[in-house]
């Protein structure tokens, strides 16, 4: 069965945007199965909602997780993250980090530009508000690591660990639209030829947020 747009419905009969649509399923027994469902102004895929183009985060009716809509300032689809509460890109951006060599308690990683460290002042420049959401790694050793993630030289998000491997995509650091990130070693021991990634995505837009953006030409 196709998907049915409930903006091309509305088009192709009576239905008004406002109404209730009942859908009979027939069980095959003489019963039916109805259900109801709210016309507004999105589509419906599959149980997730549409809310199409436009500048900012909808907020009515209430999202749920899953939904979608194409952000027309940022040039990016956002989705319902509902387990963070938050609006965030559907694509996300990978930073890798590492360090051959034995590194200490307290130094930040290197990023495969060059031999370049991060820091709080050289990293990866934030276009938008964000949040960090994963982070792996392997290592040699296995003495307890604390791999936090940094902006502006602050942990907004860590993993501890006494494996030689891991990840997760579960974290829920926030940063700010140009803030630096970077990795760090926060301890207590130094870690041995680490290497691993971090997952950020980006913030869709509030509506405050978007008004500013427009009146101000960004």
């Amino acid at each position: 069965m196709a998907d049915l747009r409930i903006s091309d419905l509305a088009a192709a009969s009576s239905v008004q945007l406002t109404d209730l649509i009942v859908i009979s399923q027939d069980d095959g027994d003489g019963t039916y199965t109805s259900k109801k469902i709210e016309a507004q102004n999105f589509d419906v895929f599959g149980g997730s909602r549409n809310f199409g183009p436009r500048e900012d985060n909808p907020t009515s009716p209430s999202p749920v997780n899953g939904d979608i809509y194409f952000n027309t300032i940022m040039g990016e689809w956002i989705f319902y993250d509902a387990s963070r509460g938050e609006w965030l890109t559907i694509d996300s951006q990978i930073l890798d980090f590492g360090r051959g060599q034995t590194l200490g308690s307290g130094n930040y990683y290197r990023s495969s530009a060059d031999t370049i460290s991060y820091s709080a002042t050289s990293g990866h420049v934030a276009a938008w508000d964000g949040v960090i959401v994963g982070l792996g790694y392997t290592r040699d050793d296995a003495d307890q690591a604390d791999f936090g993630v940094t902006a502006n030289g602050v942990t907004v998000a860590a993993v501890t660990s006494t494996a030689t491997n891991g990840s997760t995509m579960a974290l829920d650091g926030d940063f700010s639209a140009g803030d630096i990130i970077g990795v760090r070693n926060d301890g207590p021991n130094a870690t041995t030829s680490a290497y691993g990634w971090v997952v950020i995505r980006f913030k869709g837009i509030a509506a405050e947020s978007a008004s500013s953006s427009s009146s101000s030409g960004v």
